[in-house]
């Protein structure tokens, strides 16, 4: 409710089935500014109506949902590991959320309804927290680490231009990005190194300004302090955005990996049935059943935001990790845009067909109005399905829009931004809006293709490293000679 981070496993411990947070500093998040050059790296519109504004002030940032990094489940609510999950225990045996989930969130929105029915004591309560200083942490500690170590070999003792060669790393960043103007943080950081301690940067509660030692390192380095996102975040708490986090929540628990320990449910197979020609198996009538079944349960694990905006959460990295769908084609948005409009247009033409059928059939029987009637209404069950996968399709193409008209603004492209592939990069985005634009006839969709097109200018053929087809230029080649 306060818009905490780093609420995972090893942060909260539990006292019997209560949690208690240890790392106090991740109640407080103060928004930090984007200071990314924006000729390389333009800023998106912070557009508050978007799906992406409401699930950055949701429960999706605090660490909660599942996440794995480096092969560890981090979220409290799945972590497995016997030598450091601090799991609830019920029943005198440590406990996951499996099996609990009912529970688990009838509890959320319980103590949900209760925050909301104390908001005026919230609101008013944080304000203590303005004085309070909050860590920040920059940098991994393991990283200023490394440097200590390099500065204190026997080379770089020896020489002031080899400490001067590690001392660079930290002004190295911020070049590359072009932000020369946060130097001022690499300077804090190698005083503190020199002296042989771990850089610490903290920022008041009330505070916007990034300090050291007392004094301030940065002015405005925040757009939004620690209690005033606490404060947006209690403002908002009402009914669409409670059904939102319910439903973050339920979604990304329903999708998760079984715990290892606990054994996959077998899955009956089942083989298609022979009934059409081809080596497949399936019939085209097949196909397309097979297609809705498939729509219906993607749309159905669709989420609404609370200022009315629908994406969805898709995997991401390793395991059960969740994150909302970026406009890319495998794995995102443009990869469900295509399968949207396809299947729109597949239903499209059924529909024509099967009145086309119906007309001639009441034609020959003479029962033209009886008929005729029958056909619209089985045509009009058909065709209900295609205009939700066509309004989906548009869903994703805006998405998918938006990202095309923020990379036109760059100077010029990176691979590591803007791969040139398929999977997740230039190749698989322009394959989707061109062959979005067919199925729906759409000529916008047509027309941004077309100014996708242009930003193969600005990445420079000679800077892509990858050559293969899923991640590098062999797919945007694939691409570029398949359509006129």
């Amino acid at each position: 409710m306060f818009g905490s981070s780093d609420l995972h496993s090893e942060n909260l411990i539990a006292q019997g089935v209560y949690p208690v947070l240890v790392d106090m500093e991740t109640i407080l998040t103060p928004q930090p500014e984007t200071f990314s050059d924006p000729r390389l790296f333009p800023e998106p519109e912070a557009k508050e109506d978007s799906f992406i504004y409401d699930l950055n002030h949701s429960l999706y940032p605090s660490s909660i949902l599942p996440a794995m990094a480096r092969g560890k489940q981090y979220s409290i609510l799945l972590d497995t590991d016997e030598k450091t999950c601090q799991l609830p225990v019920v029943d005198g045996k440590k406990r996951t959320v499996i099996g609990f989930e009912e529970a688990f969130l009838e509890g959320f929105s319980e103590i949900y309804d209760r925050c909301v029915r104390l908001r005026k004591e919230l609101l008013s309560a944080i304000r203590d927290l303005e004085p309070v200083p909050v860590r920040i942490l920059l940098r991994q500690s393991a990283y200023y680490g490394k440097l200590l170590e390099a500065l204190h070999a026997p080379s770089a003792l020896r020489s002031e231009e080899g400490e001067g060669r590690i001392m660079e790393r930290l002004y190295a960043y911020f070049k590359r990005h072009g932000a020369e103007r946060l130097f001022s943080i690499a300077d804090s950081e190698k005083a503190s190194l020199l002296e042989g301690d771990i850089p610490y940067f903290y920022v008041l509660g009330g505070g916007k300004d990034l300090m050291a030692d007392k004094k301030v390192v940065c002015r405005d380095f925040f757009r939004e302090s620690g209690v005033e996102n606490a404060a947006l975040r209690l403002r908002r708490a009402g009914e669409a955005e409670k059904a939102f986090e319910m439903g973050l929540l339920r979604k990304s628990l329903e999708a998760a990996v079984i715990p290892i320990g606990e054994k996959a449910p077998k899955m009956e197979k089942k083989a298609p049935e022979h009934t059409g020609k081809g080596s497949c198996g399936w019939s085209r009538t097949e196909a397309a059943a097979e297609a809705e079944k498939i729509f219906c349960r993607v749309r159905d694990f669709s989420l609404r935001a609370p200022g009315g905006q629908v994406s969805w959460l898709m995997r991401r990295g390793e395991g059960d990790s969740f994150g909302p769908a970026a406009p890319v084609l495998f794995q995102g948005t443009a990869g469900l845009g295509v399968f949207f409009a396809a299947h729109a247009a597949q239903t499209a033409r059924e529909v024509q067909a099967a009145q086309t059928a119906g007309e001639a059939q009441a034609a020959q029987t003479g029962q033209a109005a009886r008929t005729a009637q029958a056909v619209q209404s089985e045509a009009a069950a058909g065709g209900r399905t295609g205009e939700e996968a066509a309004q989906a399709a548009r869903l994703c193409f805006e998405q998918i829009n938006d990202a095309v008209h923020a990379f036109s603004r760059a100077a010029s492209l990176s691979e590591t931004m803007f791969p040139a592939g398929l999977a997740n990069g230039y190749a698989g985005v322009l394959l989707s809006l061109i062959l979005m634009g067919r199925y729906l006839k759409d000529g916008r969709m047509t027309q941004t293709a077309r100014e996708a097109l242009s930003l193969a200018e600005k990445l420079p053929a000679e800077t892509v490293m990858q050559s293969d087809v899923i991640l590098g230029a062999a797919g945007l080649l694939l691409v570029l000679c398949r359509f006129e």
